[in-house]
C-alpha cells in the first residue's frame, strides 16, 4: 500500500495558545458516505482528498478542527466507488503526490478554487 498522507512547508498560521499550524497535509481517502454531520449533508461513497493544517512534533500532528477554512482544512470529493479499491487510491495518490507543493502555494494564497480546479484537472 503506497503513501496516502502527503506533507509540504506552508506560512504558518497562529493559534492562541498552541503550535502555529506550519504544514498542509493531503491524504486521499476513501469514505462510505452517509450524513455529514458538520453541516448535514449527504456525502457520496468514494475516495476524496482532504486538506488539512497540521504541526508535527515529538511524534504527535495537530490540527484545528472548527475554525475558518484556512486554519481547519476541507474535503474534495474525487471519484465516486462503490467499495474500496486499493488500486483505485494508488492511482488518485500517484496523481495527488506531484502536485502537493502547488497546493501548499495556493493555500498560502487562500486559493481554494484554484486547489479545486488544479486536482480537479489531474483527476
Amino acid at each position: 500500500m503506497q503513501n496516502m498522507n502527503f506533507y509540504q512547508t506552508i506560512n504558518p498560521i497562529e493559534r492562541a495558545g498552541s503550535d502555529a499550524l506550519n504544514e498542509l497535509k493531503v491524504s486521499v481517502r476513501y469514505d462510505k458516505g452517509g450524513v455529514n454531520y458538520f453541516n448535514g449533508s449527504q456525502d457520496k461513497r468514494g475516495v476524496y482528498v482532504h486538506f488539512t493544517p497540521v504541526h508535527r512534533g515529538n511524534g504527535f500532528e495537530s490540527c484545528t478542527c472548527l475554525g475558518e477554512k484556512k486554519e481547519s482544512g476541507f474535503k474534495i470529493f474525487v471519484r465516486e466507488l462503490g467499495r474500496m479499491s486499493q488500486k483505485q487510491m494508488d492511482d488518485i495518490a500517484k496523481r495527488v503526490e506531484p502536485l502537493v507543493p502547488t497546493f501548499a502555494e495556493k493555500w498560502n494564497a487562500e486559493d481554494w478554487q484554484g486547489i479545486y480546479n488544479t486536482l480537479q484537472q489531474a483527476m
